[in-house]
């Protein structure tokens, strides 16, 4: 099993087509983990797959996020 950790979603992809088709031909990746900061959120691969809504969250660049200060 594979856990694929990343900082926010946009921190992995924005582009939701690479990523479908990356998670498809990956059978070995279980889950995606996503930093949001203050906590973190699990995707399941089999979500990600059947829930446009859940790959919609994906689509959210607007800038670069800082993490130092």
């Amino acid at each position: 099993m594979v856990r694929l950790v990343a900082i926010d979603y946009a921190g992995l992809t924005t582009n939701l087509e690479d990523l479908r088709s990356f998670v498809s031909k990956h059978k070995c990746i279980k889950e995606i983990i996503i930093d949001k900061g203050h906590r973190v959120e699990v995707i399941s691969r089999k979500r990600l797959l059947k829930d446009d809504q859940i790959l919609q969250l994906f689509r959210c660049r607007v800038k670069a996020v800082n993490r130092s200060n």
